[in-house]
This record gives structure tokens, C-alpha cells and sequence, in this order.
């Protein structure tokens, strides 16, 4: 039996199960996508800037427990983020309480506030979330994504 332990460390060590047992499965954490988006515009005109943050099937993110803000707006004038309304359902953890969920891919809205000079612009965001799925939640994350926009530049009739 004594020498069955140093081989069950090594092996736990590796991530390998020895022969007729299996191995622990792997952490089931869903893995959230934060994505900056690139937005492409004329000159003069503004659109908003998009982040998607990307919901694995079977889980969900609490509307209420998702945030972003705007870290470094580069040399963009920038609103503030909105969140699109979420599906209302009964939070487990307070029976008879309604709150506001995605189950589903969310894209968030950064306005730009005014029109920016040709070329290609850089925000970085900071979005925090938490996962949850059925009556579980997995601890708060906070992740760094950057959304680009181009502006093309003007064209003059004749040039």
C-alpha cells in the first residue's frame, strides 16, 4: 500500500487517473467571453461602440451582477455602457423575488458622444460579471477588453 501512494500523487500531479479508476473530472467553470467589438463609421457620424459578452449554454448572468465601465475612452468621447432588459425570473436564492437575467449572448451599447477625427480609435472597458447556474453562482470575475472604432476619412469630389 505504501507504494501505491507516491503513484497516486504523481498521477493526481499529472492530471492522470490510474488504470480501472476514473480520473476527477475537470472544473465544469463556464468559460464567459468578454468581446470589444469594431465599429466603422463615415466621418461626421457617430454609432455606438459594442461589447458581447458571450453566456455558455446553461448558465446565466444576473443582469444586476454585470457592469461595464470605461477605463481608458483613448481620444473618444464616450456615454455611458447600456445594458439591453434581461428575462424576468425567480431568483432561487430569495424565493418570490423576480430578477432580471441572460440566458442568452448580451450586447452592450457605449455611445459615442460626438464624431472622432479619421482613423482607427481604441476604449478599454472593464467588465465584471457573475455566472450562476441553476442555484449555483461561481465567484465575481472582472475582465479587460478594448473595443476599436474607424472612422474613415472624407472624400473630396475630384481628388
Amino acid at each position: 500500500m505504501t507504494f501505491l501512494l507516491p503513484l497516486l500523487l504523481a498521477r493526481a500531479q499529472a492530471g492522470t487517473a490510474l488504470p480501472g479508476f476514473a480520473a476527477e473530472p475537470a472544473t465544469s467553470e463556464p468559460t464567459l467571453q468578454v468581446e470589444g467589438g469594431l465599429t466603422q463609421v463615415q466621418a461626421g457620424a457617430t454609432a455606438p461602440l459594442q461589447l458581447t459578452v458571450l453566456v455558455p449554454p446553461g448558465f446565466h448572468v444576473y443582469r444586476d451582477m454585470l457592469s461595464v465601465t470605461t477605463q481608458d475612452p483613448g481620444d473618444l468621447s464616450l456615454g455611458d455602457p447600456s445594458l439591453p432588459p434581461g428575462l424576468s425570473a425567480e431568483d432561487p436564492a430569495a424565493p418570490g423575488t423576480q430578477r432580471e437575467l441572460y440566458e442568452f449572448d448580451v450586447i452592450v451599447d457605449v455611445p459615442l458622444k460626438k464624431p472622432a477625427r479619421p482613423g482607427t480609435h481604441v476604449a478599454t472597458f472593464s467588465v465584471r460579471y457573475q455566472a450562476c447556474k441553476d442555484s449555483l453562482c461561481l465567484m465575481p470575475r472582472t475582465e479587460e477588453v478594448q473595443a476599436r472604432l474607424e472612422v474613415a476619412a472624407v472624400v473630396t469630389a475630384g481628388k
